[in-house]
């Protein structure tokens, strides 16, 4: 057996149409919280990369984030049209979108091995993040910071 290319499930994301109404759910009927709503815009989103290009258009959504246990779970209503958020959101509806891990130097290689796509990549605040298309091997997208 190889050795593993992550280490940790450091996040797990959920795309809704109303954070708000989300958070309210998470909080009323399951205890989960507090959480911390932030916009993500083009103030704090750079470098943003969609299925290769470079996105010059503004950008913009609401991102909730609790922790639970030794991990987050965020939640993003996305409000512009040009995002890899939205676009699932017309693909699937509400629901899981991807799992954030902990990676080690193995991970890119073998995406590249297995011509698995980078989805979108960006930088937020300071911190590099990027998904890619593990839905076929795994079952879900995979962020890596």
């Amino acid at each position: 057996m190889k050795e593993p290319v992550f280490e940790q499930i450091l996040q797990v994301c959920i795309v809704v149409r109303d954070v708000h109404k989300a958070v309210k759910i998470w909080s009323e009927c399951y205890g989960i919280g507090p959480w911390e709503i932030v916009e993500a815009d083009e103030t704090k989103i750079h470098n943003y990369v969609v299925h290769g290009e470079l996105c010059n258009e503004p950008h913009k959504a609401l991102v909730a984030m609790s922790q639970i246990g030794n991990m987050y779970l965020e939640i993003i209503e996305p409000v512009s049209e040009n995002s890899v958020y939205q676009e699932f959101l017309r693909e699937h509806g509400p629901g899981l979108h991807h799992l954030a891990v902990k990676h080690n130097d193995a991970f890119i290689p073998l995406m590249k091995e297995r011509s698995i796509e980078e989805i979108c990549s960006l930088v937020f605040g300071e911190r590099f993040c990027a998904y890619y298309d593990t839905r076929e091997d795994l079952g879900f997208i995979t962020e890596i910071f």
